[in-house]
């Protein structure tokens, strides 16, 4: 294989408090197959006896690793649909088959005198730049695009799949890697299955076609259903002929959760390219997971993460300010009303005033840890303003504080007369 996933980033370990909301991953920012975006290619033969008839190729447009220029050349040629009818005309088994330069079409109404005029050129586009890269080495089951010899720039619309191992490690010093500049690898079988229908084609008899089609390249043509020693051809259905070469786009990678130490704490799970992590409200604790990333050709990649779920702090939805006159009768405040907590339970929250900036604007402030009332006691005769800071702490030593303004007013006392021991005046 030619094509493999990478980590183009690893996914970071998540640490969340409890309660968070989902969280989501984009997993395209973290993986990628470098040489190609998910086109494909589809073969289909009309004689699908040869083991199923159908190749499927990845195609290696990717700016990165593939060979964008060589694709888009091949797909031309796909779209205007003139790969219909094109057959393999020359077979070499164990080293290549190759196509996509010569169509054939109503043989039988030009027999037995005239196979020729059943034989069409592929009309050729503009011959194209080469892009061979040693990281597309022509290994068992890629296609290339043939050229004319001693010229790299000048493939154009005939392609090769190669059979075996014709690159720079086959250990041949002519090998397809080094020969004209390297021939351009652009894609590859996605399976061993369409790989067989490759091989079928190469076990074929192969014939030297080139007198009776007047075709200098027919010198190693595969036929079907052909006896060697009672030579017959029939028509069409004796040529290895594709009857239709399609493109598909498909997704790049697939990805799946292979592995989550605590589904209870997270559920993992994959929509749409995106990972998806769900935290079970009141649990706390961490979780291993791996996810596995996969292309079309069947190589994977793994990337493991920690989930860290923690205690949630303590929450408060706040005191109001108080204003009263003095002398009031006590203020009695719930702070099981004010504060709240994921994991405690309102009684198992401490309470404590942290700060007060006038002191001596109260007599006292007291905490009933039962009930949870604080209970503001005023200073006879006395007004002013004060902040007051309450501090709540839960179990796990996490706080939230809260501060809300005491305002007592001036009131207006009326006169006193206190009577005294009777004076005398002088007169």
């Amino acid at each position: 294989m030619v094509s493999f996933p990478i980590i183009i980033d690893d996914i970071d370990d998540i640490e969340v408090i409890n309660g968070s909301d989902q969280t989501t991953i984009e997993l395209s920012s973290h993986f990628d197959d470098p040489f190609t975006t998910g086109l494909t290619a589809r073969f289909e033969l009309y004689d699908n006896s040869l083991a199923g008839g159908v190749t499927e190729i990845v195609l290696f447009d990717q700016d990165t690793s593939g060979a964008p220029g060589t694709v888009t050349n091949f797909s031309n040629y796909v779209l205007d649909e003139d790969y219909v009818n094109t057959i393999i005309h020359r077979s070499m088994p164990g080293f290549v088959v190759q196509g996509g330069g010569f169509t054939v079409d109503g043989l039988a109404d030009v027999l037995p005198n005239n196979a020729p005029d059943a034989v069409s050129l592929v009309p050729t586009d503009p011959p194209i730049t080469n892009e061979f890269s040693s990281e597309r080495s022509n290994v068992r089951g890629t296609i290339a695009m043939a050229k004319i010899g001693g010229d790299p720039d000048s493939a154009t619309n005939e392609w090769f799949f190669n059979l075996g191992d014709n690159g720079i490690n086959s250990g041949n010093p002519n090998n397809l890697d080094v020969q004209n500049g390297g021939f351009t690898v652009f894609g590859e079988v996605l399976s061993e299955e369409d790989f067989d229908v490759l091989e079928a084609i190469a076990a074929l008899p192969i014939v030297d076609g080139r007198g009776f089609f007047e075709q200098g390249a027919f010198s190693d043509l595969p036929l079907i259903d052909f006896d060697q020693e009672n030579p017959v051809i029939t028509g069409d259905e004796n040529l290895v002929r594709y009857q239709n070469i399609s493109l598909v786009q498909r997704e790049e990678l697939t990805f799946e959760v292979v592995n989550n130490t605590n589904s209870i704490l997270v559920d993992v799970s994959i929509d749409e390219g995106n990972l998806l992590l769900d935290y079970q409200p009141g649990l706390l604790g961490t979780a291993e997971v791996t996810i596995r990333a996969t292309n079309l050709v069947g190589e994977v990649i793994e990337d493991i993460f920690i989930v860290t779920v923690e205690d949630a702090p303590p929450t408060t939805s706040g005191i109001d300010d108080i204003i009263v006159n003095e002398d009031e009768e006590p203020t009695i405040i719930s702070l099981f009303d004010a504060f709240d907590d994921l994991e405690d339970n309102d009684s198992d929250l401490t309470y404590s005033i942290i700060d007060n900036t006038n002191a001596d604007l109260f007599s006292s402030l007291e905490i009933d840890d039962n009930s949870g009332e604080l209970t503001l006691t005023y200073q006879p005769n006395s007004n002013g303003i004060a902040n007051i800071t309450v501090q709540a702490q839960d179990l796990s030593g996490q706080t939230i504080d809260t501060t809300f303004s005491t305002t007592v007013n001036s009131v207006n006392d009326a006169p006193n007369f206190t009577l005294g021991d009777n004076q005398t005046v002088p007169s």
